[in-house]
């Protein structure tokens, strides 16, 4: 009778309106993905003819994706490229940064470290578009425009990946356990790249992931960077393909910019997959103390 009573208890509370609510915000997460992937199989006929949620002429998607990647000299693949570099080298050199400036202000003392957290909860609070302006007139005087490190420099800082770092590893690497490799005679780098590198993986991860979307999203900071088309990423090159249509003399080619609209997330998508499960264990870090 008791058993069945705390049962009955320990039973979740179904809520009609949360209910609602997920099932809103679902189908606004994934009715703009299905029409993606229906309008990629259409020609640029049936795309302004047709329903935008359904099928309708021949399925063209492979055609689609072959002129995508042969229009205009193949130019989608250097946009592609150029996407791929400024992620890696960007996205992949703020991780790096944030990471061993996150642990190095978490576990080591020094002057000035309150007002240094504050500077970096205060470049958390503001946006990058504020910041693109000034920073292109920067660039401007030192000849660093209009080319690839014009948005590889300024994607290099993370204060929000730093702060993470920062947190994590107030949680999850103990003071004790660096103390004792200490003792052992084990020097500062190699504490930091065989303990707490290893402790701070799903941290490392979840920090990678925010900063491979947001420098593979970025949109803003190369468009004013950047001049010569063959520098430009894929969200400013789709941009500019898209802009044909209202261009003088210029041809819409709507079909070639939802299908490379369609291809430029599939990364994004196989990204978060393969690393699901230590983005998950990144962010519920610091949520239970131990």
């Amino acid at each position: 009778m008791a058993s069945r009573r705390s049962q009955r208890v320990s039973r979740p509370r179904s809520s009609v309106l949360l209910t609602v609510l997920m099932g809103v915000i679902l189908l606004y997460s994934v009715v703009p993905l299905a029409w993606l992937v229906i309008n990629a199989t259409k020609t640029q006929p049936k795309l302004l003819t047709s329903f935008g949620l359904w099928f309708s002429g021949d399925f063209v998607l492979w055609d689609n994706i072959v002129q995508t990647f042969t229009y205009e000299g193949g130019v989608f693949g250097q946009w592609l490229f150029n996407t791929l570099l400024y992620v890696v080298v960007g996205a992949g050199g703020a991780t790096i940064l944030a990471t061993l400036a996150g642990y190095g202000l978490a576990r080591f003392n020094f002057p000035g470290k309150r007002a240094v957290f504050a500077i970096i909860l205060g470049a958390v609070a503001i946006p990058g578009t504020a910041l693109a302006v000034p920073t292109f007139l920067m660039f401007s005087a030192l000849g660093l425009t209009n080319g690839p490190w014009a948005v590889i420099i300024p994607s290099l800082i993370s204060p929000f990946g730093l702060y993470l770092i920062w947190t994590y590893t107030m949680e999850s690497v103990p003071v004790e356990l660096l103390e004792a490799a200490r003792v052992d005679g084990a020097g500062e780098m190699r504490i930091f790249f065989t303990i707490a590198l290893r402790l701070l993986m799903p941290g490392f991860v979840t920090v990678l992931l925010f900063t491979v979307v947001a420098t593979w999203n970025n949109y803003f900071l190369p468009l004013i960077m950047l001049s010569d088309s063959t520098w430009f990423p894929l969200t400013v090159g789709l941009n500019h393909w898209s802009a044909q249509a209202v261009s003088a003399g210029g041809q819409p080619i709507y079909n070639l910019v939802i299908t490379g609209s369609l291809l430029t997330i599939v990364p994004i998508v196989v990204a978060f997959l393969l690393m699901q499960r230590y983005w998950q264990s990144g962010l519920a870090a610091g949520s239970v103390k131990g």
